[in-house]
C-alpha cells in the first residue's frame, strides 16, 4: 500500500530531533536541520523519507523547495543511502513513484495525480503519485488520462473518477485559469459537481 507521508506512521528514526527550521522567504526555501540521530533508517526507506519530508513542508504556499541539513552541516547526500541531494528538494522530485517496465526516463515527463484513500475508521483523504508520460505530452491532459487509468491493483487506492470518463478537452486562458472539459457517467445531467 502507498502511503502519501509514510513519516506519520513510523516517525523519524529514534532520537531524532529537529534542530532548527529556517524559512528564506526570498527563495521560498524552507531549511530543514536534524540532530546526527536522523542517519538511523534503513536504507530500502530513503527515498520515501526525503518525499514526505518534501511534500509535507511543500504543502505549504510560503514554501517551494527544502534543503537538508544534519548536525551542522548541508547533506550533499542523504547519509545511509547516498540519495544525492546537490540542490533544493521540490515538487520535481515527485512521491509515490509508479514506474513501468516500459517507462525510459529521459523521454518522459512525471506528472503527479492523485487517488483517494481512507483510513481504518473511514476518513477520506487523497495520495499523491508521480507516473512519467511521454514527452512533449499536454501534461494536464496526460494527469487527466492518468487518472482515467486509476490506481495500480493491489496499491491500497480508488479511483478518483470513474473508467468510463472520458477527456473532451483542455483550454488554457491567458491569465492562466486552465478549463478541462470531461463527460463522466457518475453525475447525472444537471447534477453540480461536488466540492471540497
Amino acid at each position: 500500500m502507498l502511503s502519501c507521508f509514510p513519516l506519520a506512521s513510523r516517525g523519524l528514526p529514534k532520537g531524532t530531533e529537529v534542530k532548527a527550521v529556517t524559512l528564506k522567504s526570498d527563495e521560498k526555501l524552507a531549511v530543514v536541520e536534524f540532530s546526527k540521530e536522523f542517519a538511523n533508517y534503513p536504507a530500502a526507506d530513503e527515498r520515501k523519507i526525503v518525499e514526505a519530508l518534501t511534500w509535507t513542508l511543500i504543502d505549504n504556499p510560503e514554501i517551494e523547495n527544502v534543503q537538508l541539513w544534519m548536525d551542522g552541516a548541508k547533506l550533499n547526500e542523504m547519509p545511509v543511502g547516498g540519495m544525492p541531494l546537490d540542490r533544493p528538494l521540490n515538487r520535481s522530485l515527485g512521491i509515490n513513484l509508479q514506474l513501468d517496465n516500459e517507462t525510459n526516463l529521459s523521454q518522459s515527463n512525471p506528472v503527479t495525480v492523485f487517488f483517494s484513500a481512507a483510513t481504518e475508521d473511514g476518513t477520506a483523504y487523497f495520495v499523491p503519485v508521480t507516473r512519467f508520460v511521454p514527452y512533449g505530452s499536454d501534461l494536464v491532459a496526460a494527469a487527466v488520462d492518468e487518472l482515467i487509468k486509476g490506481p495500480m491493483k493491489g496499491d491500497g487506492l480508488e479511483n478518483a473518477v470513474t473508467q468510463n470518463t472520458v477527456l473532451d478537452g483542455v483550454e488554457r486562458s491567458d491569465n492562466g485559469v486552465v478549463t478541462v472539459s470531461i463527460e463522466d457517467d457518475m453525475f447525472d445531467p444537471g447534477r453540480s459537481f461536488p466540492r471540497k
